[in-house]
């Protein structure tokens, strides 16, 4: 893997790149996202992996009014953060870990990427499957959500995985919809989401994240 220096371009035949970020604060994950998905080179596929600290992100066209408790998240010193793609409120801390590939939309091949993330957790000796469009799950329990973003003919999908989130902090702070939550038959977010460490008590989020590398590798090739 190579350092990350700003708004460098690489030669063209520099194709995959691993990128770590080692700071927390979600306004600079974010940022450096955006800014990777702005500035990625043709044929070149970026893997960003990257963690928040008690963070609730919300969709771009989400209300924060509804989709968390307001008062709570100030009291508990949880920040609020707003990404540019679609999809529901999630919970971050240091127990999750972010995921996100960045290509040219012609390079971009979700059934690759999801392959690699499954690989990874297939890794630890856990079954996951595929549901739709946006949820890897286990035994019917969701450990990873995934969302998808283009712009300028880039694009990212990005998603998390559970590894040990505080679950009681995410049920008292998010506020799905009653209706969605009795559409799929669960009476709390809490309730149908799991940790992978629940499942393998050998799983970190640094253990992930060298799996992560090694199967990014073995789909996408050496870095």
């Amino acid at each position: 893997m190579r350092p990350y220096s700003g708004l460098e371009k690489e030669p063209s035949i520099i194709m995959n790149r691993c990128i770590i970020s080692k700071e927390s604060d979600p306004y600079y994950n974010l940022a450096l996202e955006e800014e990777l998905l702005r500035n990625v080179d043709d044929d070149e596929i970026i893997f960003y992996l990257w963690q928040n600290y008690r963070t609730v992100v919300i969709g771009r066209n989400q209300n924060p009014f509804l989709e968390c408790d307001i008062d709570r998240m100030n009291a508990e010193g949880v920040r609020l953060a707003r990404r540019i793609s679609g999809g529901g409120a999630v919970y971050h801390d240091l127990g999750n870990l972010n995921f996100t590939f960045i290509s040219k939309e012609k390079s971009s091949d979700i059934k690759r990427q999801i392959e690699v993330i499954r690989a990874a957790v297939e890794s630890f000796g856990i079954n996951a499957q595929f549901s739709g469009r946006n949820d890897l799950l286990c035994d019917g329990r969701k450990f990873s959500g995934h969302a998808f973003y283009s712009e300028d003919e880039n694009c990212f999908h990005h998603g998390t995985l559970m590894i040990d989130v505080d679950k009681s902090m995410l049920g008292k702070l998010l506020r799905p919809s009653r209706l969605k939550l009795e559409a799929k038959g669960i009476t709390s977010v809490k309730s149908r989401v799991v940790n992978l460490s629940e499942i393998c008590s050998d799983i970190t989020a640094e253990n992930m994240i060298d799996a992560l590398k090694e199967s990014f590798e073995s789909e996408y090739g050496e870095l």
